[in-house]
């Protein structure tokens, strides 16, 4: 099943508490988007699934590791969105883009004992991951 759509079955599963099925399948998405590095659209989506899949099968360490990678990467790819105006709208009007600050917001002192913050990468340092394209109209 291509990894978009796994990213969608395992909100389904979730949404029907088949947890290990979900977990399963969100890990299956997950795995495919790191070995892409970063992709133009869905990638919250399959981040925010593998948070919630994990913490709904106990691994809440996991989820917390998980959560603080996807949200550290969604204010990367807000912070190349020159016009503020859309910048907040990406952040706060993408419901999955929401979901994952409100999450992080609310899991921060759990956040940061799992896993130290890291500092967002210099790009002068830092070359850029390459990016995968769905040829969409997506703004980042």
């Amino acid at each position: 099943m291509p990894w978009p759509l796994s990213g969608v079955k395992a909100r389904a599963l979730l949404a029907r508490r088949q947890l290990p099925a979900a977990r399963a399948t969100a890990e299956e998405a997950y795995g495919a988007l790191e070995k892409l590095g970063e992709i133009e659209e869905g990638e919250s989506m399959v981040r925010l699934v593998y948070v919630e899949a994990l913490a709904a099968t106990g691994a809440r360490p996991e989820a917390c590791r998980a959560l603080r990678i996807g949200y550290e990467r969604l204010l990367a790819r807000a912070q190349r969105i020159g016009e503020p105006t859309w910048r907040h709208r990406f952040l706060h009007d993408v419901p999955v883009n929401a979901r994952m600050i409100a999450l992080a917001e609310g899991w921060r002192d759990d956040m940061d004992r799992q896993t130290p913050a890291t500092p967002p990468p210099d790009p002068a340092v830092t070359p850029p991951r390459p990016r995968a394209t769905t040829n969409s109209n997506a703004i980042v």
